[in-house]
């Protein structure tokens, strides 16, 4: 959507955009049926055997987005995401029943540039504490930084309060929230694929 960066056009594990694909703890690279300290993969909310210190960015192999659909895709940045959310260059609107899917969420879409026009949908998807389901009432998602040794940067989308739809927010590491991909602005053809890695239609200077 310019800015560096091209947003996938679904969450990962989804195939179409208003899906709510699969849920991550952050750092863990695989969905699973309960999301607690109990199960966290790097540590028990005391002690910490990875990432230890605040602002440390997730290696290429505990990164959701890369170790799913491959290295050239990532999680956002904190800075990725607060473009998103606050740039001028993009429109931000919540939506009820998104192309009749039934499913809430925020469209932002690119007012300028060469990519002017193009949207993508970020659905209320939730998130997942313990064995516990928290949907469709706000979408929850990380970044790949550290904001303290507990707990990751993400945000959160709501329309609940002012026109902000999409808000800073710090998750817990061991709470499950959807993971939305980025990968370099290309300057080639990128060709939609099929499968688990279905990221949508994006062709030509790239989707956003």
């Amino acid at each position: 959507m310019g800015d560096g960066v091209l947003w996938a056009t679904c969450n990962i594990g989804a195939v179409n955009p208003w899906d709510y694909g699969e849920y991550y703890a952050w750092g863990e690279t695989q969905p699973k049926s309960e999301y607690s300290w109990d199960t966290y993969l790097w540590g028990d909310s005391v002690t910490f055997t990875r990432y230890t210190h605040p602002n440390d960015t997730l290696l290429p192999e505990d990164d959701a987005a890369t170790a799913n659909w491959g290295a050239e895709w990532r999680m956002p940045t904190l800075s990725e995401w607060y473009t998103l959310a606050s740039s001028n260059h993009y429109s931000r609107t919540y939506v009820a029943n998104y192309q009749g899917s039934g499913r809430r969420g925020i469209v932002v879409t690119r007012l300028s540039g060469r990519c002017r026009g193009n949207s993508i949908f970020l659905p209320y998807a939730g998130y997942k504490r313990n064995t516990d389901s928290h949907a469709p009432t706000i979408g929850a998602f990380f970044s790949n930084i550290l904001s303290t040794e507990r707990s990751a940067y993400g945000v959160v989308l709501d329309n609940s309060t002012g026109n902000s739809f999409i808000k800073r927010i710090n998750w817990s590491r061991c709470v499950g929230t959807s993971v939305r991909a980025v990968r370099q602005y290309p300057t080639y053809t990128v060709a939609a694929v099929s499968g688990n890695d279905t990221m949508g239609n994006v062709t030509g200077d790239g989707f956003f």
